[in-house]
């Protein structure tokens, strides 16, 4: 159980550590943005999407952290709880025994239910609605560059080889967002060759995501799914499949706690005998 906890610790610190280079970089961006803007102030924010330009700083709310400070709560519990159920096993101590259990118990719930969270994070479950209107509405407008180091290339450098207005001759686009929207529709700009491309030929608005097209038709839906099944994966299947340790701890405890008592194996009687 205390290489669990230890495992708990290193998994959800890399984790949390992934979720705040993310959030590091998206405030660099807000930051950079507003001083192009030439504004300091909370009413000129609503020309970026979740930016505050009073404060410089994002304002998407950073819900994937959760799951990996759990964790690394978890982990603290699981290195100190198998201490108390040593010293009641060694002793042979009922109540010792009777406090491991309870705590083991507690951490075994907060276990399941953090594995849980972390699993609708991955599975993109319950995402904050101001998330889903700056990947749906806003995500032309901001540059994933800004993201590179979490993203494929087809969501921050797009490329496509188009005819641009009037001109008859083709140029390559780039366009630094992914070339559709959160509900995996398309938006058919006339400046936006990588967009036109990438809308499926049936008319029907949807993102054209044919093997010839999934490299660079990729949706802000894909994009960020991908970013937080990375941050949440591994922390919910850490989570969730050493509950099996937590359980086996406990039972193991009831069964030498029950032979503490008179008459037992580990009883008081029998031992002074």
């Amino acid at each position: 159980i205390a290489f669990a906890g230890i495992l708990f610790i290193g998994i959800g610190a890399v984790s949390l550590s992934h979720g705040q280079s993310f959030k590091k970089a998206v405030d660099e961006y807000c930051l950079v943005e507003c001083g192009k803007a030439g504004c300091g102030s909370l009413e000129c924010s609503h020309r970026l999407p979740s930016c505050d330009c009073s404060s410089g700083k994002t304002m998407l709310p950073a819900y994937f952290y959760a799951p990996a400070s759990g964790l690394i709560a978890v982990g603290v519990f699981s290195l100190i709880t198998p201490l108390i159920g040593c010293i009641g096993a060694i002793r042979h101590q009922a109540s010792t025994l009777c406090v491991y259990i309870t705590a083991a118990s507690l951490v075994l719930i907060l276990q399941f239910s953090f594995g849980v969270a972390a699993a609708a994070v991955a599975n993109m479950d319950h995402v904050p609605e101001k998330m889903q209107v700056v990947f749906n509405d806003q995500f032309q407008d901001f540059d994933w560059t800004y993201l590179k180091d979490f993203f494929p290339p087809a969501c921050y450098a797009a490329r496509t080889v188009a005819n641009v207005g009037n001109s008859t001759s083709p140029v390559e686009i780039t366009t630094y967002h992914p070339a559709c929207a959160w509900n995996h529709t398309c938006t058919a700009a006339p400046v936006n060759g990588v967009a036109s491309f990438c809308c499926a030929s049936d008319g029907s608005g949807q993102c054209d995501r044919t093997d010839s097209k999934k490299d660079l038709c990729t949706s802000t839906h894909t994009c960020v799914s991908g970013f937080l099944q990375g941050v949440a994966q591994p922390v919910a299947v850490t989570a969730l499949l050493t509950l099996v340790l937590e359980i086996m701890a406990i039972v193991w405890a009831c069964i030498v706690r029950r032979q503490t008592k008179p008459g037992g194996i580990f009883a008081p009687d029998r031992n002074a005998l």
